[in-house]
Parts: structure tokens; sequence; C-alpha cells
């Protein structure tokens, strides 16, 4: 990779950031020393991201084994939701992993379309903006979300 990137070449952040993976991922290609790798990848990824490419990697092995989605969801303690997508993912020829946030874009952009078309707004889809965040998984304010249920 050059040095000297001028970020004035591209035309986005997007097509800048898919450009550095791209270029991250021909590094790692082509480094044979799988010490550094590792080195490399535990310097900048957290425990919880290493755990969860981890489950992710296992989840699409024990797939293409033939392991039903309970069989792995106790094995690695991933929910059918997450099983699932995995499986699609091999299906469709390894879409991109969708996050929440990303999930959660996509469904603004449908209502934004959907207002602008004139289509009304899903009642579902308010009720379910209406619902707190999602506990985290530890640390303070975990079980904050009880409040909610409490009314």
């Amino acid at each position: 990779m050059s040095k000297n990137i001028n970020i004035q070449n591209f035309n986005s952040r997007k097509e800048w950031e898919e450009y550095l993976w791209l270029e991250m991922i021909k590094n790692i290609k082509n480094t044979r020393d799988v010490k550094r790798v590792k080195n490399f990848l535990e310097s900048i990824l957290t425990e919880s991201e290493r755990q969860d490419i981890i489950k992710r990697f296992m989840t699409i092995m024990l797939i293409k084994n033939g392991m039903s989605y309970r069989n792995i969801g106790k094995i690695l303690w991933v929910s059918p939701t997450t099983i699932r997508q995995a499986k699609i993912n091999l299906e469709n020829k390894y879409q991109k992993y969708r996050s929440r946030h990303d999930l959660k874009k996509a469904k603004q952009k449908i209502i934004q379309q959907n207002t602008k078309n004139g289509a009304p707004e899903s009642p579902l889809l308010d009720w379910l903006e209406s619902l707190p965040a999602m506990p985290t998984r530890s640390g303070k304010g975990r079980w904050n979300f009880i409040e909610y249920f409490k009314n």
C-alpha cells in the first residue's frame, strides 16, 4: 500500500474505506508469518470483536457440515437469527454482514421512501421503534430496560 494516499482521489468515504479494506486483506494474505498476522489482528480487534468473528466463522463451518440450528446454538451460544443470517449469506455467495446499525438505517430508508410515496407508516414499525434499546451484556445500566416494562 502506498504511504502517500491522496484522499482527494476517492469520491466518497465508503470508496476510501473499501480501498483500505482490500489493501489490508492483500497485506494479510501476503504475510507468510502467522505470528505476525495474529499480533496484527490482536492489535486492531477488541476481544469482543474477535469472539464475534470466531463465532460467525464457526457458524458457517458448522452449517456447511450439516449441523442443526439447535446444536450450533448450543455449542456456540448464538441465536437462531445469527445462524439463519449466516446460512443466507452462504446461499447468496457471502453477502455483506449487516449489523443492527445497518438494519436500522435500511428501515429508516424504507420509511422515508414510504413517506415520500404517500404510503402510511406501519404500526408495527412504530411499535418496534418505541421499544427500549437492547441492554448491554455487562456493565452499568444493563438492567435499566426493566423500568420500561414496570409501567
